[in-house]
């Protein structure tokens, strides 16, 4: 499915612009990106290596405090943004 950070229309009201600055430091640009509906993907261990473990604690501490929060579902669009560039 297609997103990009200015929103996306399968899920409307997202906050995806400032939840990526948060996660990559950046504001982001406004291009398409893919993401897999189901968070469903294999990583290697080379690619998840990429990252240093604080960069995987900021994520999960967003998501540790809630039973659904709606960070999970800004993760399931950014899981290839921060696994696969």
């Amino acid at each position: 499915m297609k997103c990009s950070l200015n929103g996306c229309r399968y899920h409307p009201g997202l906050p995806l612009r400032e939840y990526y600055k948060y996660i990559f430091g950046d504001q982001g640009d406004d291009n398409e990106f893919i993401f897999g509906a189901g968070a469903q993907f294999i990583v290697s261990k080379t690619q998840i290596l990429k990252h240093p473990k604080d960069f995987y604690l900021k994520i999960l501490k967003t998501v540790d405090n809630h039973i659904c929060p709606i960070e999970a579902y800004v993760l399931e669009r950014f899981y290839k943004l921060i696994f696969f560039t």
